[in-house]
């Protein structure tokens, strides 16, 4: 027959061994006993049972072994994780590549046509240059020794008129004056004289917009209409035309002329319409003449006026 010796007193080391296996024990059992309560729906004398193994424990568990204890059992009264279902596999996708048809010959030409390339405009910079000041004018400014001028003040000079002095083997008569030879246009056209001037007897009539002027010894007739500032128009006839008489009724103020001053009148086209009717009746004058290259000065002695007649029709004056 064997005998067991009986048990001494434990070490330190080895009792705290024990504690920690008699405490994992109970915890199990707590555990076991609580997760039957919650599954199968315990009774209250399975929690009585429960507490009191804790109260076993805890009396030989050291005071850390409490505190475990306590987080332990809010781990056991935690619920059940549900159970993870399956994973549930996902369809695959595959990504198709469109090829399109290769284009035509009309979509490739209108290709062509929208990727031609834009012209590039360059638009040319300016500079800017400084704006003069417009002040009041102090005098001519003085240079300095060896200063230029920055414009050349004759380049603005006006053009100088070259002064022709004509001369002409027969002079033009003073009794003319020199009112007429003040525009050199009309001198240049009318040239020199080729003949002195002479005077003649005369009779005059004066009309709404001009005069008649007729020689007596030889019958010579001058009808002048004036333009003022501007070339008037005038008749020659060395004699009177041959015109059927007609009745014309004058307007109030006016009357009609009468002899070679009518056959002038009515007969030479336009003289009627430049000159209008007559507000005088005939006058003697006396009459001064002088011929040139360009045309004839005549001067009515009486009124001192001087018309110059062109040779193309014009007529400037009375001066």
């Amino acid at each position: 027959m064997r005998l067991t010796p009986p048990p001494g007193p434990l070490s330190a080391s080895a009792e705290g061994e024990e504690s920690r296996t008699d405490g994992a024990r109970v915890c199990c059992e707590i555990d076991t006993q609580i997760g039957a309560r919650v599954v199968g729906g315990g009774n209250g004398a399975d929690s009585g049972r429960v507490f009191k193994l804790a109260r076993v424990f805890a009396a030989r568990a050291p005071k850390t072994l409490m505190c475990a204890l306590i987080l332990l059992l809010s781990a056991c009264g935690a619920a059940t994780p549900a159970a993870v279902g399956e994973p549930t596999a996902l369809p695959r996708l595959l990504a198709t590549v469109y090829m399109s048809p290769t284009p035509g010959v009309e979509a490739q030409q209108a290709t062509r046509l929208a990727s031609r390339p834009t012209a590039t405009i360059t638009i040319p910079q300016t500079t800017a240059s400084a704006t003069p000041y417009v002040g009041v004018f102090v005098g001519e400014a003085q240079l300095d020794d060896g200063a230029q001028p920055i414009m050349n003040p004759d380049l603005f000079a006006p053009a100088t008129q070259p002064i022709v002095t004509r001369v002409c083997p027969i002079p033009p008569d003073a009794d003319f004056g020199p009112a007429w030879n003040a525009s050199s246009t009309i001198s240049a056209t009318l040239g020199c004289p080729i003949q002195q001037m002479f005077g003649f007897n005369g009779v005059v009539q004066i009309f709404e917009r001009g005069v008649i002027y007729r020689r007596s010894d030889t019958g010579d007739l001058w009808a002048i209409a004036p333009g003022g500032q501007e070339a008037g128009t005038y008749w020659y006839v060395a004699a009177a035309p041959t015109v059927i008489a007609q009745a014309v009724s004058p307007p109030p103020g006016f009357q009609m002329p009468q002899g070679d001053f009518f056959a002038l009148w009515l007969g030479i086209p336009g003289v009627f319409d430049a000159l209008g009717y007559a507000s005088t009746q005939e006058q003697e004058a006396a009459l001064h003449l002088q011929r040139f290259d360009g045309g004839t000065l005549l001067k009515d002695v009486g009124v001192a006026q001087v018309f110059v007649l062109f040779n193309n029709g014009d007529v400037y004056g009375p001066y």
